[in-house]
């Protein structure tokens, strides 16, 4: 069935095995041409390997065969998301935030929408606007690392040395490999007096999990 068939690619794309996770995508999609989630799930492959044009009308085709709105519209939600991303990707302002509001609108009570967005606002300079919809967000879900991570980079651009640091440490508390969060966390304590042998400590944590890391 499609939906066997993409789940095992699935498998195979978290595994890295793309060419063979993108075939079974495509087969999915011959089984059954109305199948969603093989056209989202092909787009972002797509996207991964730098061929966002084409990731755009995989996730267009995803949201036009997902039927009717009322059902399931977490996954319509993500759809939308989905393609916002790629359009932020592209630098396409107006289209990804057209998607992004689409989300939010379509499952105001998932917090996809609001991290995703949140997220591009964050890339685009739009720092208020940034943390209106994380704070709106986490009263919905909890946020990945990487848009954790994200948002307590914003308040260390901003100096705001005290929340950046609860941020960051949520991270490394999630995912203990996060050394981008391990060098901010070093950064914040040089910034604000903490002693060196402090600062020195998350310093080495972060070149420890990345020897080749330059901030």
């Amino acid at each position: 069935s499609a939906t066997l068939v993409n789940s095992l690619g699935h498998i195979q794309f978290l595994q890295g095995n793309y060419g063979e996770a993108a075939q079974n995508y495509l087969r999915a999609i011959q089984l059954d041409p109305n199948f969603s989630p093989a056209y989202n799930n092909l787009g972002l492959l797509v996207r991964q390997v730098a061929n966002p044009d084409t990731a755009v009308a995989l996730f267009r085709n995803a949201i036009a065969t997902h039927g009717d709105p009322g059902i399931n519209p977490e996954r319509l939600a993500l759809y939308y998301a989905n393609l916002a991303d790629t359009y932020s990707q592209l630098r396409l302002t107006d289209s990804a935030e057209y998607y992004y509001r689409k989300s939010i609108l379509t499952a105001p009570s998932q917090a996809i929408g609001y991290f995703r967005y949140g997220s591009h606002s964050i890339r685009n300079g739009q720092l208020n606007m940034a943390d209106s919809l994380f704070t709106v967000g986490r009263t919905l879900g909890e946020p990945t690392p990487a848009e954790l991570f994200n948002w307590g980079l914003s308040y260390l651009r901003r100096q705001e040395f005290n929340r950046s640091l609860e941020l960051m440490r949520v991270v490394v508390n999630r995912d203990s490999t996060f050394y981008q969060a391990y060098h901010c966390i070093g950064v914040i304590y040089y910034n604000s007096g903490f002693p060196v042998d402090s600062t020195l400590e998350y310093i080495n944590k972060a070149l420890a999990l990345n020897p080749s890391y330059q901030p």
